[in-house]
């Protein structure tokens, strides 16, 4: 049995108006419960098995914009104990993004 263990990358940066899916790899025998979050709001999450003792939990993220911007967390706990990253998403308004707004 192994208490959670969270590894995650530490900084994302792109661009607005792109999708993109934050990564975290937990560890921990039993499989710990795992929860992503940005502030106090809660994230669906998607979970990929890699193998019996190790996941890869996602959340995804559509047509990204400033508001999305921030600090999100990876939790995990299971009964022997519990762990979290946290990743910086940080990126600027898109070209795109800035040539349409300019046109309206």
């Amino acid at each position: 049995t192994v208490a959670p263990l969270v590894v995650i990358q530490p900084e994302v940066a792109l661009m607005t108006g792109l999708d993109i899916e934050l990564k975290c790899d937990v560890l921990g025998n039993p499989s710990p419960i795992v929860t992503w979050s940005k502030g106090k709001t809660s994230l669906n999450t998607g979970r990929q098995m890699h193998t019996k003792y190790s996941s890869t939990y996602t959340v995804k993220l559509s047509d990204m914009s400033v508001a999305d911007l921030g600090i999100y967390n990876c939790s995990a706990t299971n009964i022997l104990g519990s762990d979290f990253g946290i990743t910086s998403v940080k990126g600027e308004r898109s070209r795109l993004q800035s040539l349409n707004s300019i046109r309206q």
